[in-house]
């Protein structure tokens, strides 16, 4: 009912300005907005482009942000509704130099084949799944 009594312990006390900020044990969800500043100024200054429409797929959506310099891009999926007989999902990249080397998760693409072959997400397993990929100079 959202009304129990949840015990908490805190694991973590911030100071900022005047506020005090706890984190508490288990519980992760008041740090997310830490995941958003990691990539703030290339979502502020970069280039948008969509890639899938969950409007128009029924299934997920897709879209990257790339710096104006091509150096670097985020890639954001989210999976609405999962594909039960998908394992994999490739995505046509947009907006990077195509001569120049990208590194994601560990491994060296070019953008032309990112751009033109694809890049395989990796399978997420049920509705409502996310991830965010950073696509990094070689």
């Amino acid at each position: 009912t959202g009304k129990e009594k949840l015990p908490l312990k805190v694991s973590n006390v911030r100071f900022f300005k005047q506020f005090v900020i706890l984190k508490f044990e288990g519980i992760d969800h008041i740090n997310e907005i830490e995941k958003y500043k990691k990539y703030r100024y290339l979502v502020q200054t970069g280039d948008y482009y969509r890639l899938a429409s969950f409007a128009e797929n029924g299934r997920y959506d897709s879209y990257m942000v790339v710096s104006k310099d091509k150096s670097q891009a985020v890639l954001i999926y989210v999976q609405v509704v999962t594909d039960s007989n998908v394992l994999t999902k490739k995505l046509k990249l947009y907006g990077l130099e195509p001569g120049k080397k990208y590194i994601i998760d560990g491994v060296e693409y070019l953008g032309s084949t990112l751009m033109n072959v694809g890049y395989i997400m990796k399978p997420l397993r049920g509705d409502f799944q996310s991830a965010v990929v950073e696509i990094n100079p070689a």
